[in-house]
């Protein structure tokens, strides 16, 4: 656990950074951005159908848990 503490100091610590940062990185990170949230978006719409059969079925199993069959020949 010590060990762990330790490494996050050290990631936390502050440096001196020699770096340079064009208008071309901002428009990397947007595009990384736009692009993860565009994937997310396509993956719920191709599996929606079975999310909201899962949801649909959570529910309806719930609601119909208690409640006994009748059969035909009851009536």
């Amino acid at each position: 656990m010590l060990a762990g503490i330790l490494i996050c100091f050290a990631v936390l610590a502050p440096t001196d950074a020699f770096a340079y940062l064009d208008p071309g990185t901002g428009t990397f990170a947007l595009q990384g951005l736009f692009a993860g949230i565009a994937g997310g978006v396509l993956g719920v719409r191709a599996y929606w159908r079975r999310i909201s059969g899962l949801l649909r079925r959570s529910k309806a199993s719930e609601a119909t848990g208690s409640e006994q069959p009748l059969s035909h020949g009851d009536a």
